[in-house]
């Protein structure tokens, strides 16, 4: 069972979700980057929470049943049901990214084990894939597994930072004194987080934290046209099969 699981630890996968007019520019090497306040406008301009979110790159504090008090005679004198404060650098908006999804070797599940293989399959809830399904595109782009090295890399050629992180998933009905010492530090830590909604998208991004840009931007990087699998989506999460080599 010890081995078996050390296989399984080997299996993740970079999926980038996207409509069908987008692959064959990724394929190419072009990353085509958004601002944060591309997806803090999307949510207010949908008024759906999904892809956008007002909440990006920002210090969230929420309050329910907050109680106003006068100092001076320390009576309540207004009530508030429920308290949102939005605290964002000013610039933080401008900041690009670039959002994909990261599969741990927790999303799979065994179908088959033989001698040479183990064979298996995304393992996810009906309400998990309509987010992918209903939320992004109707194609899945499978990246290869050094990705990241490869935009990364590219990226320093160009003498461009790049930063690239799991995205953290918090309950922002709490008080975090320690993201907020980060918030006030300006800890690049804070074009990490997410509200714990979203949590079924499993986001990993890449950030430019030094560069600021009004509207859009694309950044080039060596091609994986040879690498990457293209899907569709609705066959990466119900049935498409992944063989796993037993290390001999």
């Amino acid at each position: 069972m010890g081995t078996l699981q050390n296989e399984l630890k080997k299996l993740s996968l970079f999926v980038k979700f996207t409509k069908e007019e987008y692959v064959n520019d990724i394929l190419d090497g072009n990353l085509y980057m958004n601002n944060f306040k591309y997806f803090i406008d999307l949510e207010k301009k949908k008024r759906i929470k999904g892809q956008g979110d007002k909440f990006e790159a920002a210090f969230v504090t929420r309050a329910v049943d907050l109680r106003i008090i006068d100092p001076r005679t320390k009576k309540v004198i207004g009530v508030s049901k429920r308290a949102e404060i939005i605290e964002r650098y000013s610039e933080a908006a401008k900041v690009p990214l670039y959002c994909f999804t990261y599969f741990p070797n927790e999303d799979f599940k065994i179908l088959e084990e033989t001698d040479e293989k183990i064979t298996v399959t995304l393992n996810l809830s009906p309400d998990e894939k309509d987010v992918f399904i209903k939320d992004f595109g109707e194609k899945a782009i499978v990246f290869p597994g050094d990705f990241l090295n490869m935009v990364l890399s590219s990226l320093e050629k160009q003498n461009i930072r790049g930063e690239a992180k799991l995205v953290q998933y918090y309950d922002f009905d709490f008080l975090d004194e320690d993201r907020r010492k980060l918030f006030e530090n300006g800890s690049i830590d804070m074009f990490f987080w997410k509200d714990h909604f979203f949590k079924t998208q499993r986001e990993i991004r890449i950030v430019l934290p030094e560069k600021r840009i009004e509207n859009s931007i694309i950044v080039n990087f060596e091609g994986i046209r040879d690498q990457a699998i293209v899907l569709n989506t609705k066959d990466l999460l119900d049935s498409v099969e992944f063989e796993i080599p037993k290390s001999m």
